[in-house]
């Protein structure tokens, strides 16, 4: 009788492991256009949910310049998963992601200054279902928008050292609060979003002038925003000295946003 039993069981066990295949999940990060951004990755938020949205694994794994080592998910064969990704650099200060839940990353734009923003932040989502032990292979695009505010002068420097020089940039509209990676849906962010001021770039970058022609620009500020999908109804960006005294300031309304992609807007601050 015992040995029936013992039978039985490991018969049972074979079973179960029979059930389940291994899917091997490589990562890697879409450069184009992010290089730079690519490379300073250093966190990868894994989840994995059942087919219905309920979460079945959850994964924070540690990378060096964008790099991730392959990780193993046991899945029941047959059975379609989820999976959703988000990677940052986690001392980057823009985005927080609650012990690693991806379905409520968090943009935290008042803790980040202008001019001093790490853009790295990618996302993916796909399902999948194996039938056997299969590597996939899983590309993740940069999930932000750059925005800079270029103005057609410089400073005086000689009257006003750019040192002394600090900008501030808000957003009405266009701008999402949080993020889910699993649905792809931004919930919008409340309110005007202010980013702590911060030094002028003071870099010069090609353009193109208001007759077609290349000119150079000097960029007064760049953020990096989380876009819902709808314009900006109104960006403005103001120019003063530490000690208080108005530069000069700039606004523009119905700014499209979208991630991966450069918006430049251009005035005279000066």
């Amino acid at each position: 009788m015992m040995a029936a039993v013992l039978l039985f069981s490991c018969c049972t066990r074979a079973a179960v492991e029979d059930n389940f295949a291994t899917a091997t999940l490589s990562v890697g990060l879409d450069r184009t256009k992010a290089d730079e951004s690519a490379s300073s990755v250093n966190v990868l938020y894994a989840v994995i949910y059942h087919e219905d949205g309920t979460e079945y694994q959850r994964l924070t794994l540690s990378g060096t310049e964008g790099i991730f080592d392959p990780f193993d998910v046991p899945v029941v064969r047959g059975e379609t998963y989820q999976v959703a990704l988000w990677a940052q650099n986690n001392q980057s200060g823009l985005f927080t992601v609650p012990e690693g839940d991806v379905r409520q990353v968090t943009a935290t734009y008042g803790n980040v200054s202008v001019n001093n923003a790490v853009d790295a932040a990618f996302t993916y989502h796909g399902t999948f279902t194996l039938k056997e032990d299969m590597a996939l292979s899983l590309v993740l695009k940069r999930a932000v928008s750059l925005v800079q505010v270029l103005s057609l002068s410089d400073p005086d420097l000689g009257q006003i050292p750019s040192g002394d020089l600090l900008v501030d940039v808000s957003f009405e509209g266009g701008v999402a609060a949080t993020f889910d990676a699993l649905t792809g849906t931004a919930g919008p962010f409340d309110g005007q979003v202010d980013f702590a001021p911060g030094s002028c770039s003071g870099d010069w970058v090609s353009g193109t002038g208001v007759d077609g022609g290349p000119v150079s620009l000097y960029e007064v500020a760049y953020v990096y925003v989380l876009p819902t999908g709808e314009n900006a109804s109104r960006i403005g960006a103001r120019v003063q000295t530490t000690g208080g005294t108005l530069v000069g300031e700039f606004e523009a309304t119905d700014v499209p946003l979208k991630a991966n992609y450069r918006t430049a807007l251009k005035g005279d601050l000066f």
